[in-house]
């Protein structure tokens, strides 16, 4: 069984009802404690880590620098360079469609169409 590493966690189970759906939060806390201690898992995992991103960020940010300051600081820094290169991406994407449709413009003029 996974021992609770955070004040934060023991904290949101004190007087917490034993049911399902507190079950399913509580797990996902530790999932996110177990994640931001261990880091080195598959691509199951990294899956999972997604969607409680999305679900827990302010569960996340209270763990984590809880356990780790500095680490949650290179987590901030690793989501910021991560955002800046996927627009870096879709901005190189665009322009190379913007390329291809005009060349298929020049194409279609060449042999005779009309725009």
């Amino acid at each position: 069984m996974y021992k609770i590493k955070s004040n934060y966690v023991k904290s949101k189970i004190k007087g917490m009802k034993f049911n399902a759906k507190n079950r399913e939060y509580i797990e996902a806390l530790m999932f996110i404690e177990r994640y931001i201690t261990h880091r080195g898992f598959g691509w199951n995992t990294g899956y999972i880590w997604a969607g409680l991103k999305e679900a827990y960020p302010v569960e996340i940010e209270a763990i984590w620098t809880e356990i780790d300051p500095k680490g949650y600081k290179r987590y901030l820094k690793e989501i910021e360079e991560d955002e800046k290169r996927e627009k870096k991406e879709d901005a190189e994407f665009v322009r190379k469609e913007n390329a291809e449709a005009a060349q298929e413009k020049r194409v279609w003029k060449k042999y005779g169409g009309k725009l």
